[in-house]
């Protein structure tokens, strides 16, 4: 899957207000409220006071992505929030430090305008130790690809051994794969090519690296790991990792 900024053209404001300004984001929501001794929040929210927002975002969804799947991922919404497509609700975190997904298969209007809509709770305070920020304080971004894919940071690389160096790479997907592949390079030179073994939630397989050159804070060296997805012949779907 590929993804894609989406932080343009949302609209803003907080929960009991009628008017709405455009945006971009990343925003933090809490500098739009006043301050005083009184904060609930004290010194750790910078002496802000509370709110709900709501951010709101309009669309024309292309017809022909009724074929694709579609996730939204949020890096960061502080806090307890929701997001509701054309009025429905579809996903939200109620953590405010941790990234979330919305996936929207067959959810969304093809063809058509659709609203997203995310609220934002930040009523509740004292609520953290330091300064949180509030709204969508971190960057949208719209992940697109087949019905066959691997999923966003799917693929997991995890050292078994030194000597032999030796790794195992899982590659975490979704739809239909008639087999799965890993291209190791150093350097952009291709080392070696493995296929990989289906599992009950993807695809994995263990490698030995010839010859391994290890990171070190004096010889910083990174290997490339692309895993290819194929269907009906075709990659259908890559992911790169460094490792």
């Amino acid at each position: 899957m590929k993804r894609y900024s989406w932080n343009e053209n949302w609209t803003f404001k907080k929960q009991g207000n009628t008017e709405s300004r455009n945006i971009t984001l990343p925003h933090d929501a809490m500098l739009e409220e006043s301050r005083s001794p009184k904060s609930p929040g004290g010194s750790a929210a910078g002496w802000f006071h509370d709110g709900i927002y709501e951010y709101e975002k309009q669309v024309e969804v292309p017809l022909e992505w009724e074929q694709k799947h579609i996730l939204l991922q949020f890096e960061g919404v502080y806090r307890n929030s929701k997001v509701w497509l054309n009025d429905i609700e579809v996903g939200g975190n109620a953590y405010g430090y941790t990234p979330f997904f919305v996936e929207l298969d067959g959810k969304v209007n093809y063809g058509k305008i659709n609203t997203i809509r995310v609220t934002a709770e930040n009523a509740e305070m004292p609520n953290s130790r330091w300064y949180s920020g509030a709204g969508i304080y971190r960057p949208v971004w719209i992940w697109k690809g087949e019905k066959s894919c691997i999923l966003p940071e799917g693929v997991r690389i995890t050292t078994l051994s030194l000597n032999p160096a030796k790794i195992r790479i899982e590659a975490e997907t979704i739809g239909v794969a008639e087999r799965m592949e890993a291209v190791i390079r150093k350097s952009g030179q291709e080392i070696l090519k493995v296929g990989l073994q289906p599992e009950k939630s993807g695809w994995s397989g263990e490698i030995e690296i010839p010859k391994a050159q290890l990171w070190s804070e004096k010889t910083p060296e990174l290997y490339e790991c692309e895993v290819n997805l194929y269907a009906s012949n075709e990659i259908k779907d890559k992911a790169k990792e460094k490792f």
